[in-house]
């Protein structure tokens, strides 16, 4: 977020997904975008797109927020909250798997200090934080797809075009009225 202010930007689009604002402003460029629940559309930023699977993912709100954080990631498999991974302390964490590799459940994906961290289940590693990032207790530092389809790591999901496709929307929705070049 440093170099914002320095590049100078036309659209910011915030989107980490950290399922709050962390401080965006829809002053910080001609046009703002944000990512799911934590943003005001008219008031953090020019629009937010909605990222809760359903019928409205990837819809453009112009006039208020997404909907709230549900606290359930989607279910594949028959899995949610088991095949996600936090951390329950903090610390610099270092990851003992890569995105693709296959891991079973029990399998140690990463360590804080003598902290191990493991698989909840079965399945390929979808996300992984990088090693050596400083997390605090509660940190969410993995995801494992019960589906086993190292390929799906590396290509766009219906979710990720769909959210993809709402920013564009947006984008060229407002950009004749914030004088975009």
């Amino acid at each position: 977020g440093a170099s914002i202010a320095a590049l100078h930007p036309d659209v910011l689009i915030d989107a980490r997904m950290l399922k709050r604002n962390d401080g965006t402003r829809i002053d910080q460029a001609p046009l703002v975008g944000a990512l799911g629940p934590g943003y005001t559309a008219g008031r953090d930023c020019h629009f937010v797109i909605e990222t809760e699977r359903g019928h409205d993912l990837g819809r453009v709100i112009y006039r208020g927020s997404a909907r709230p954080d549900s606290g359930e990631p989607a279910r594949f498999l028959g899995h949610s909250k088991d095949r996600t991974v936090y951390t329950t302390c903090g610390g610099i964490f270092h990851g003992r798997v890569k995105i693709g590799d296959w891991v079973g459940k029990g399998a140690v994906i990463g360590k804080i200090d003598q902290t191990a961290f493991i698989a909840g289940i079965s399945g390929t590693v979808r996300g992984i934080l990088r090693s050596g990032f400083q997390v605090q207790e509660k940190t969410k530092i993995a995801d494992i797809d019960p589906r086993g389809r190292p390929e799906y790591c590396n290509t766009v999901s219906d979710r990720t075009n769909a959210i993809a496709g709402g920013v564009l929307e947006g984008i060229l929705a407002l950009r004749k009225i914030i004088d975009l070049r």
